[in-house]
């Protein structure tokens, strides 16, 4: 778990496990020797899509993010931020007429105000919110985790925050 302060730094790296590391044995049988490598990336890939860390949000929430999230929804105004980190989005806040309608033309619209069940049936495993009504905060991180985001900050800190609280898939 890696742990963020307001500023987004991380403090500390545990993944609840122990050490964090893998180890295999070595043996002199290459067949072998190529099994186990095969299974060893399915458990580091297994264990990347378990990782978790803290993440501060814009309102002050300390949310447990997962640190390689498969099904995102975001909820706010410019989806564009997203996609520049190769993230694609299961559940937006549609806005017809975009450069990339064609890119989210799979995203299922979410609604404004965002809508519980249709998030709920998504099964998403981070939810960013912009916003900082905290009674729909309440409803929608109970569906997920839900970071609030500012999407008024300046571009540099927007993109900064999203590419902290997510790895870019470029």
């Amino acid at each position: 778990m890696i742990i963020y302060d307001n500023d987004n730094q991380y403090h500390s790296s545990t993944n609840g496990s122990g050490d964090g590391e893998t180890t295999a044995a070595v043996t002199s049988n290459d067949s072998q020797a190529a099994a186990e490598n095969t299974g060893q990336e399915e458990v580091a890939e297994a264990d990347n899509a378990s990782e978790t860390k803290i993440f501060k949000d814009w309102t002050g929430h300390e949310v447990e993010v997962p640190t390689n999230p498969q099904r995102v929804i975001y909820h706010g105004e410019v989806t564009g931020y997203l996609l520049a980190l190769g993230v694609v989005p299961v559940g937006i806040l549609k806005n017809e007429g975009t450069v990339f309608d064609d890119q989210v033309a799979d995203a299922d619209d979410v609604g404004f105000p965002i809508s519980v069940e249709k998030s709920l049936s998504l099964n998403p495993d981070l939810i960013i919110f912009s916003n900082d009504d905290e009674t729909q905060y309440e409803q929608i991180s109970k569906i997920a985790p839900t970071v609030t985001f500012n999407s008024f900050w300046p571009l540099e800190e927007r993109m900064r925050f999203l590419g902290d609280l997510m790895p870019c898939t470029w």
